[in-house]
C-alpha cells in the first residue's frame, strides 16, 4: 500500500484504530485462536493503522510443530505498509519498542526479518516482530502501545 503525502496527511484526520476489534485479527484469524496471552498485544498492534499482524507464539512448555517457542518468550509479527506512511509507523514503533519500553529494562527488541526475496516476491518478503524474553509480559506491553499510540502524530513542518 503506497502513500503520497496527501495520503499520510488524510491518515491523521481519523481515528488511529481500526475495525479489528470484531473478534478477528485484520488476517481474519479468530482472537481465541491465538494463544491467550497474546491477544491484547495482537490487538492493540492491530489498532494502529496500517499495521497488520501475520503471526504470534505465546510460548507453550510443549513444542509440538516449529512456529512455537518456548515457555517464558513470545513473538508477534506483522507487516506494514511500503512508502512514507509505513516508514512513519516503523519509526515510531522502534522508538516505542527500542528504545523507551526496551530502554527501561523490559526483555523485549523489535526486529526486520525476511524470507529470501530472490525465492519470494521481490518487496513482500518484509515483516517485522516483535520478541519478548525472560518471561516478559505481552499484555504489559499492549497497555505500553496503547499509552503511546497518541504520539503517532501529524509530522512537524
Amino acid at each position: 500500500m503506497d502513500m503520497d503525502e496527501d495520503d499520510l496527511e488524510l491518515m491523521f484526520d481519523k481515528p488511529l484504530t481500526t475495525a479489528s476489534a470484531k473478534g478477528t485479527s485484520k488476517k481474519g484469524i479468530p482472537y481465541d485462536e491465538l494463544d491467550a496471552n497474546m491477544v491484547k498485544l495482537v490487538q492493540a498492534l492491530n489498532r494502529y493503522p496500517g499495521v497488520m499482524t501475520v503471526g504470534s507464539c505465546g510460548g507453550h512448555e510443549v513444542i509440538t510443530n516449529p512456529s512455537q517457542w518456548r515457555a517464558g518468550t513470545w513473538y508477534v509479527k506483522f507487516t506494514l505498509p511500503s512508502g512514507k506512511f509505513g516508514w512513519y509507523l516503523l519509526e515510531h514503533l522502534a522508538w516505542v519498542v527500542n528504545e523507551d519500553y526496551r530502554g527501561s529494562g523490559r526483555n523485549v527488541i523489535l526486529l526486520p526479518t525476511s524470507a529470501p526475496p530472490y525465492l519470494n516476491t521481490v518487496g513482500q518478503c518484509l515483516h517485522f516482530v516483535i520478541e519478548g524474553y525472560g518471561g516478559e509480559n505481552p499484555d504489559e506491553l499492549a497497555k505500553f502501545l496503547d499509552a503511546t499510540r497518541k504520539y503517532l502524530t501529524k509530522k512537524r513542518r
